[in-house]
């Protein structure tokens, strides 16, 4: 998803917020640092695709799902002792993002790219600052007809193995779970110096 799109977006509509709009980076440092101001961070949330819906091509709706996570002073309001203000205030930004985006027609992303509202949480709060996240929604196809692969395997008629010949032994554990009969895999003539087996190339066929 580019979202860059979203963010612009955001600052020309001229919100309360006005430019003070970063992504997911700004929302890092905000994190690590003290904000000076209320700032809206654009962060990307999940992807999910349904399974394919053709066997001959690609047909696929992707929902994509934004947060736009914002920073609201608990303290603005001097005569609030109870941070009761701030909570109310989510009423009148949400009202801002849903006029800017519900409804939008992402660049880019295709018939399918209207953006949609689907819910918000609260993240965070403190004495000085609530997080509050708003997600939003938009779908974009992904579809493409390919032609069926007729690459030509042959047939197959064949099967190609390495099998390790030794005498059989009672406490071999793999040769016993292999074999029932205590009879040779088949006639040593020559054995390997280290461990007195050996290993072959053979080939069996396979009628049809």
């Amino acid at each position: 998803m580019r979202l860059g799109y979203v963010v612009l977006k955001l600052r020309l509509a001229n919100t309360s917020f006005e430019n003070r709009i970063g992504g997911s980076a700004a929302l890092a440092l905000a994190l690590e640092s003290t904000l000076a101001q209320e700032m809206v961070f654009v962060i990307p949330l999940s992807e999910t695709v349904p399974a394919n819906a053709y066997d001959s091509g690609i047909n696929q709706l992707i929902t994509e799902r934004f947060g736009l996570v914002v920073a609201l002073k608990m303290d603005a309001d001097p005569a609030d002792k109870t941070g009761i203000r701030a909570f109310d205030r989510l009423h009148d930004v949400r009202a801002e993002f849903l006029s800017v985006l519900s409804g939008w027609e992402m660049p880019d992303a295709g018939v399918d790219s209207l953006v949609y509202y689907v819910g918000g949480r609260l993240l965070d709060f403190n004495r000085a600052w609530m997080w509050y996240q708003f997600e939003f929604e938009f779908q974009t196809r992904l579809e493409e007809m390919t032609q069926p692969d007729t690459t030509d395997v042959g047939v197959l008629n064949k099967i190609y193995a390495q099998y390790v010949l030794g005498p059989w032994s009672a406490s071999n554990a793999k040769t016993r779970n292999a074999v029932k009969d205590p009879a040779p895999f088949l006639t040593i003539d020559e054995t390997d110096p280290i461990d007195g087996l050996r290993l072959v190339d053979m080939e069996q066929i396979i009628e049809k």
